[in-house]
């Protein structure tokens, strides 16, 4: 898939700001990816899940270098 416009407004766009702000994504882009592993992990939208497991491994650790505080531990421990 390429690339993908969004508009967020209200809620949803605080939710992003706030991901931004507390350091558990870098950018717009990673805030969202982030979003929807997690709501694929939650509701198993993916049907093949060794090869979403890949993705999402490759995923994670191309933002690691994005996440070097020791205090946010906490938000990756949820992902890793």
């Amino acid at each position: 898939m390429g690339n993908l416009n969004i508009d967020l407004t209200g809620h949803t766009k605080n939710v992003v700001e706030s991901m931004i702000r507390k350091g558990y994504a870098k950018s717009k882009t990673e805030a969202i990816r982030l979003a929807l592993f997690e709501f694929d992990r939650e509701y198993k939208i993916v049907d093949d899940r060794e090869l979403d497991s890949i993705s999402y491994s490759a995923s994670i650790n191309s933002m690691k270098k994005y996440f070097n505080d020791p205090n946010e531990d906490k938000a990756w421990n949820k992902y890793l």
